[in-house]
């Protein structure tokens, strides 16, 4: 469905979102296949392999502690798009917009999932993002403010 998510993959990023916003990071990791890809920009491009939910959650738990210094309250979809390989595999590209607890915004960033069908449910397989240096650009113009 270009210019948006198809409804399963809306419902599966509303999940998602959500999970974020209760701060749940087994809520969250159940969200993903494993192993997991993850590549991002932080200054230099990595790519790492998580091998399972155990090693995830303490990463997903580092995200929230940085996400409860920046007052992160909720994520907004900007803008989606999805490509459908089949039913079972697709790829979403999302930009998101971070908001605080009083509404401001605080950074957007862009995420490609490749989602792949686990035991019948869509789980995210691999990531490409740039929030690192999104995130460590807020936590610098707070840190400079306070």
């Amino acid at each position: 469905m270009p210019g948006g998510l198809d409804p399963d993959l809306q419902a599966f990023f509303d999940s998602y979102r959500a999970a974020f916003e209760r701060r749940d990071a087994s809520a969250i990791a159940s969200h993903f296949r494993f192993p997991l890809h993850v590549s991002g920009d932080a200054g230099e491009v990595t790519t790492v392999a998580i091998p399972s939910i155990e090693a995830w959650i303490p990463q997903l738990e580092r995200l929230l502690a940085g996400y409860a210094k920046l007052d992160v309250k909720s994520a907004k979809i900007a803008q989606a798009r999805t490509t459908r390989f089949s039913p079972r595999l697709a790829q979403a590209a999302i930009h998101w917009a971070l908001t605080s607890s009083s509404g401001g915004a605080i950074y957007d960033f862009d995420a490609t999932y490749t989602l792949a069908a686990t035991d019948g449910a869509l789980k995210i397989a691999a990531i490409a993002h740039n929030e690192q240096l999104r995130a460590r650009e807020a936590l610098q113009a707070r840190s400079s403010r306070s």
